[in-house]
């Protein structure tokens, strides 16, 4: 059972009176919505809700928070005497010292794939919809903060893992590489290109596939240089980018000249089309993401290889309370833990090892990443 903290700029006064006829009632209305709970299990349209999330936490879904959030929940889907798709849920909550019996419905744009919460009622008295938007304020937040809290131990669980495995490396042949301030910043800058991808791009070595090459090609130039000419050019509604961009932002990083060029799949409505040597996706706005690698360690193991261990570190613009131009990519990884305690939300991280190798072209050395696993 969880608590809501709601504060109103209106003083809200809740009178609940109880008689026998009402507890009937409610006995009969909370037996009704168990049993539709369970109809309505794999209802496509509840499913719909449940499966959602909202713009402001991407990686929680309503589902999972209200379960969690709400003792006895329940899901149920009916169309409305206006012909309206609705998904009402009802569970258990204190609101201002009570327990209360919430119902929320969730009214449906079937065919857009959206949904907007509607009509709030606790104990069956209609609520005002800025209580509504702080009680959906509430629960996200602390689904959101349970999930950091359970990432946090999983992740100091993998750095104890890494650390005793660092200790036993120690004694066989791996050598240290001290990490000034100019190298923290350069193999920062290496490492960050690969925590800009929004994909899985962890591959063992000689293992990657063309899948994840063009994707990584794709990301690099639009984290990069935004839809900016000349990489990118519109041919309505579409934009597009060559695949020679592609061809050499792997080259590049991966030192791979071959690529089999393909369509890519992103979900079921949605994919890069490949055609007339070019990939073409439909451009869209949204918040600005900040996604940035802090290395802490690096083992050289012969032969211009190297062991990089890193801390990816994901947000957005709107998770952070400091400026968008802040130099990431100069932090070494006590100040970014810092960083990540005292001026983030909502952040996502993973622990990061890279075997990495040092060559040199043209007269240029440069690194190439040869193996990517991220947790």
């Amino acid at each position: 059972m969880k608590k809501i903290t709601i504060i109103l700029l209106v003083f809200i006064a809740l009178l609940f009176s109880a008689c026998s006829s009402t507890a009937v009632d409610n006995a009969s209305k909370e037996a009704s919505d168990q049993l539709q709970n369970i109809s309505n299990k794999n209802n496509k349209y509840v499913l719909m809700v449940k499966d959602g999330h909202p713009t402001d936490y991407p990686d929680v879904t309503y589902g999972k928070s209200f379960d969690n959030f709400f003792g006895s929940p329940t899901w149920k889907y009916f169309k409305s005497d206006d012909g309206r798709d609705v998904v009402e849920f009802t569970g258990d909550c204190t609101y201002r010292e009570s327990k209360v019996k919430a119902r929320l419905q969730f009214i449906l744009k079937v065919d857009d794939g959206t949904f907007e919460a509607g009509a709030l009622s606790f104990n069956e008295v209609p609520q005002e919809n800025v209580v509504t938007l702080s009680l959906l304020g509430n629960v996200f937040k602390e689904e959101q903060e349970k999930m950091s809290k359970a990432k946090e131990a999983e992740i100091s669980k993998i750095e104890k893992k890494e650390k005793a495995s660092d200790d036993k490396n120690d004694n066989i042949n791996f050598q240290k590489t001290p990490i000034d301030q100019a190298a923290q910043r350069k193999i920062n800058i290496f490492m960050s290109n690969f925590a800009e991808v929004p994909f899985d791009m962890s591959f063992k070595e000689d293992n990657i596939s063309d899948r994840q090459l063009i994707l990584f090609g794709f990301w690099h130039y639009y984290r990069n240089h935004g839809m900016k000419e000349p990489y990118f050019q519109f041919e309505k509604p579409y934009c597009k980018i060559s695949k020679k961009y592609i061809e050499q932002a792997v080259k590049k990083y991966y030192n791979i000249s071959k690529i089999n060029h393909q369509t890519i799949p992103i979900d079921k409505n949605y994919s890069y089309e490949y055609k007339n040597r070019y990939y073409y996706f439909m451009p869209a706005e949204g918040e600005c993401p900040i996604d940035y690698s802090v290395v802490y360690r690096i083992d050289n193991i012969g032969q211009n290889k190297y062991y990089i261990y890193a801390k990816e570190y994901h947000g957005s613009e709107n998770t952070t309370k400091l400026p968008l131009n802040y130099d990431y990519y100069g932090l070494n990884y006590d100040k970014a833990e810092k960083i990540y305690k005292d001026e983030m939300d909502v952040y996502t991280v993973k622990m990061v090892k890279a075997k990495v190798e040092k060559i040199k072209e043209n007269g240029k050395e440069r690194y190439i990443l040869l193996e990517y696993a991220a947790k």
